[in-house]
């Protein structure tokens, strides 16, 4: 059986990114949104066959900007390999 690598992005707050993500390269912090106590993380990764509820797709934008960083980190999959 196949395996389909999808690439995502979950918001998140600074806490848990620095506390359980930070330290992994396979993901990245596309920056914040929001304003105030609102404010959180974009963290892009990649996911195997399908979205997880509290995750959605990357945006073009953002798959270039995950395929910069992993290319830097030589983290693979890279979602531009192909392209």
């Amino acid at each position: 059986m196949k395996h389909k690598a999808i690439f995502v992005k979950k918001l998140m707050p600074r806490k848990e990114w620095k506390e359980w993500y930070e330290k992994d390269p396979t993901y990245c912090n596309l920056g914040e949104v929001g304003f105030g106590r609102e404010k959180k993380l974009k963290v892009a990764f990649v996911v195997v066959d399908y979205i997880p509820q509290e995750c959605e797709k990357l945006t073009d934008e953002e798959l270039v900007q995950l395929d910069n960083y992993y290319r830097g980190v030589n983290a693979v999959p890279r979602p531009l390999k192909d392209l």
